[in-house]
This record gives C-alpha cells, structure tokens and sequence, in this order.
C-alpha cells in the first residue's frame, strides 16, 4: 500500500492519505504542498496495513535520511521532533 505523505525537514508528518482514494470517474484530485514541505508518495511498512490513517499519523514518522525518504515507526515514547532553527 502505498501513502502521499507531506512532513516536515525533520520527519513529522502533517499531511497523509492514500492516493489511490482520490481518483474516480469524474476526475483526479491534487495536492500542492506548502513552502518547505516535503511530499513524497511512500511505502507503508507490510506489517502496518490494515491499520487506519490516524493511528499511522500517530505511530509513524519520515526517515530523512538517506537517498530515499522512507516510513518508519516512531521509538516507544518517541515526541515530535522540534523544527525549531
């Protein structure tokens, strides 16, 4: 399954949905992301699906690093990171 997901230079989500959902017949919807958001359509973990948007905007957060970004689980008791400069 994969998600749109937009979040932050430090990983926090602030946006997700699936994709796939905003097509029909009548047309497509888009998404324009806002100054420096990242958005990227990502992955979700096999062991994750099934689950809905919500609980996976809680538990889950964006691995910046590397080429790739990719969808992880937050560390137990994990907080939003700060985006503070």
């Amino acid at each position: 399954m994969q998600l749109a997901v937009s979040f932050d230079r430090d990983g926090n989500i602030t946006l997700m949905f699936e994709p796939s959902k905003l097509q029909g017949n009548e047309g497509t919807i888009g998404y324009q992301p806002a100054p420096r958001e990242n958005h990227h359509v990502l992955d979700l973990p096999k062991q994750l699906e099934g689950k809905q948007l919500p609980e996976l905007a809680r538990i889950l957060r964006v691995n910046t690093r590397g080429a790739t970004p990719t969808l992880e689980v937050k560390p137990v008791g994990a907080k939003k990171r700060s985006t503070a400069k």
